[in-house]
């Protein structure tokens, strides 16, 4: 037994190389952690920073463009002043700017649309008391509202003196939003007025709840965490446009980026920290296994071995090459293996003995008892008659009566005289002394002649024995009258078993090596736990020897298998309860000489010396 265990099949193997484990993971937490969230933090704190700064940059682009558009409608105001309308519409430069700014520019007075200098034929909406105040300090007005496209930006100023009406420009939202992709690269951009959503990037509106709740904490700028209307997780800076004291609105622009796009160098950092803490703790774990388990190999090695002694291995040992007390200690138990071994079989051998001598006592006392018991049976009943017979012969002066009680001493004498000539049989064959004649044979003749005398014995009005061949049947070595006295007794067996007004079914095949005789029944079949016990002497199952009458004497299956046997063949039941039994005999396809010489035959000479005669003819 080689040295060759592993670490964890041994307990203090386990909690060493726990401890080792635990020891080197302790200080690889403790990094982890430090990664997921101090970098993690300090990537998302740079990230809001970030995010609000963008917010500020493209509010004061956004605040920028405005002024332009501010300086384009007071131009408007400018030329109608001092100027007739029809030259204001006429200048084709002026035109062009402001049709790629505005998309209509309408100048109305007392709630009459004067003139449309641009776009269609748009209507302006009511001003409100504080709003008409603001126009009058000649300030610009910006405001928003909802249109047939959408949400529409309007720019309204006052043509002074007072009285002369007010002009309203609505904001090309193209040129608003879409300059030189003013809010269309990076984050996502949201734009918000005090009253609804301007602008944005994404079709995605959930941002507004959550960052007006922002502004009442801190109103100029900061930022949030935010849920997406798909789930997904956002952050966002925003940054305050104050555009009141100017255009009398007050808009927010907002930048936004999903988390895992800001926390990605984060993890992407802590992928590949992991990587290499999950190799260098492989590392650790591999050579402290490979150390614990050059310690732990000659203890984990005696454990086995012990076990395996213990469980009847009795030839186990161990080879301990460390060179130190582990060896002298393999060394010891190897020789303690060895003599509790020899001892332990020498037990083994004396139990052995005895139980076989014990069973044998005991099967041959069962043996004796049960051939008393049968034997005693089988002659009583003649016996009995018998005697029956002869007392009532004294009395009888009848002649007609005498010669029919004489008839039944003659029956129940012969029936006393074939059991004991069978009985003379089967000790014959028990004891060698029987003499063969072996002769080549042909079966399906052998086994018709029988089937004949069957039918002629047993059938009235019809063959009650069916006989088939199949295949070609060669010739063998064999004893013809012993042969036949198996057919014989396998028919009589199934004639009287089976059903009345059944046939009895035989089959002789041909095979490669070997010729099969099947006899089939339509009888009550044999329980598979007694179908080895028929061939017994005197066995009879299947009935209650006290109150049924035994039909035969239970020795025809017994003589049948012992002359099978004696022909190197075998003999085999397959019943089933209710259904009927098949018996087949398997007979080799043998010369004589074949026969005489094969494995298991006694020679001549042998046979000679124990009584049997063998003759070869």
């Amino acid at each position: 037994m080689k040295i060759g265990t592993s670490v964890l099949g041994s307990k203090v193997g386990r909690r060493m190389l726990g401890l080792f484990a635990v020891v080197a993971l302790i200080p690889l937490a403790f990094l982890s952690y430090f990664m997921v969230v101090k970098v993690s933090g300090t990537l998302e704190a740079i990230a809001r920073e970030r995010l609000s700064e963008q917010s500020k940059s493209r509010g004061l682009a956004l605040m920028e463009r405005l002024q332009l558009l501010e300086i384009d409608l007071r131009t408007v105001r400018e030329q109608l002043i001092e100027g007739p309308e029809d030259s204001l519409r006429e200048s084709q430069r002026l035109r062009q700017r402001l049709g790629g700014r505005f998309k209509a520019i309408v100048h109305q007075v007392d709630d009459n649309i004067r003139s449309l200098f641009l776009g269609r034929d748009w209507q302006p909406p009511d001003l409100s008391t504080r709003e008409r105040s603001h126009l009058e300090t000649g300030a610009v007005l910006i405001r928003s509202g909802l249109g047939v496209e959408g949400t529409e930006i309007l720019m309204v100023i006052e043509l002074p003196p007072p009285g002369r009406g007010e002009l309203f420009a609505w904001i090309a939202q193209d040129y608003l939003w879409g300059e030189e992709d003013l809010l269309e690269s990076g984050p996502a951009v949201y734009v918000f007025d005090d009253e609804r959503l301007l602008h944005s990037v994404a079709p995605i509106a959930s941002l507004e709840a959550p960052l007006r709740e922002a502004l009442r904490h801190e109103p100029l700028s900061g930022s949030l965490d935010w849920a997406r209307e798909d789930g997904a997780d956002d952050l966002a800076g925003y940054w305050r446009l104050n555009l009141r004291p100017r255009y009398l609105t007050s808009w927010v622009i907002a930048s936004s980026l999903p988390r895992g796009e800001v926390l990605l160098p984060a993890e992407e950092l802590l992928s590949t920290f992991l990587n290499l803490a999950l190799l260098t703790f492989l590392v650790v774990v591999l050579l402290s296994a490979r150390q614990i388990n050059k310690i732990l190999q000659p203890i984990s090695l005696l454990r086995m071995a012990t076990r395996r002694f213990g469980a009847d291995e009795l030839d186990v040992r161990v080879q301990i090459d460390t060179k130190d007390e582990f060896a002298e200690l393999g060394g010891s138990f190897n020789r303690m293996a060895k003599r509790l071994g020899y001892s332990i079989r020498q037990q083994e051998l004396i139990r052995a003995d005895l139980t076989v001598a014990r069973d044998d006592a005991i099967a041959a006392m069962q043996s004796e008892s049960e051939f008393l018991t049968n034997i005693s049976h089988e002659l009583r009943t003649p016996t009995t008659i018998i005697g029956s017979c002869a007392e009532i012969l004294q009395d009888l002066a009848d002649p007609t009566e005498m010669a029919e009680y004489l008839q039944i001493l003659r029956e129940e004498s012969g029936c006393l005289a074939h059991l004991v000539e069978t009985m003379l049989k089967l000790t014959e064959y028990h004891q060698g002394k029987t003499e063969w004649e072996i002769t080549m044979l042909d079966i399906p003749r052998s086994v018709s002649e029988v089937v004949q005398k069957a039918n002629e014995s047993h059938g009235s009005g019809g063959s009650i024995v069916e006989m088939t061949v199949e295949n070609v049947v060669p010739q063998l070595a064999g004893d013809k009258a012993r042969l036949e006295q198996v057919w014989s007794n396998l028919i009589d067996n199934a004639i009287k078993f089976g059903r009345a007004g059944e046939a009895v079914h035989v089959r002789v095949i041909g095979r490669q090596s070997s010729v099969v005789v099947e006899v089939r029944d339509c009888g009550e079949g044999i329980a598979h736990g007694d179908q080895e016990l028929i061939f017994e002497p005197f066995r009879q199952v299947g009935r209650d020897i006290l109150t049924e009458k035994a039909k035969g004497m239970g020795l025809g299956l017994t003589i049948a298998r012992n002359i099978v046997h004696r022909h190197l063949g075998e003999i085999e039941v397959e019943s089933e309860p209710g259904v009927g039994s098949t018996f087949s005999v398997f007979l080799p396809i043998m010369s004589v000489t074949d026969l005489q010489v094969a494995p298991g035959r006694p020679s001549t000479e042998l046979s000679e010396a124990s009584g049997e005669v063998l003759r070869i003819h």
